[in-house]
């Protein structure tokens, strides 16, 4: 949950880092952002978050709880999204 966000964020000092912070925004500031962004903004940034990565034959392992699969049958079909995934256990 985006309450926890802010714990999680204070326990990894390198990623504050790379976003030049001493300590993680407050959780009420994920929860607004939260609000204000659209699927389909989170689901184009991920799109191209993917596209500047490129297609080295690298992947990643997402912990973030955020799964593309749930999306029902008819939306998929009615916003023409489709996405191909690989479930592991570790």
């Amino acid at each position: 949950p985006l309450r926890h966000l802010e714990d999680y964020l204070n326990e990894m000092p390198g990623i504050l880092d790379v976003f030049g912070l001493e300590k993680s925004p407050d959780h009420t500031s994920f929860c607004n952002w939260e609000k204000e962004i659209s699927m389909r903004t989170l689901r184009s940034l991920l799109r191209r978050t993917a596209e500047q990565a490129g297609f080295s034959g690298t992947g990643a392992i997402d912990a973030s709880g955020f799964q593309r699969g749930q999306a029902s049958h008819h939306y998929r079909k009615r916003a023409d999204y489709s996405f191909q995934a690989m479930k592991t256990t570790v």
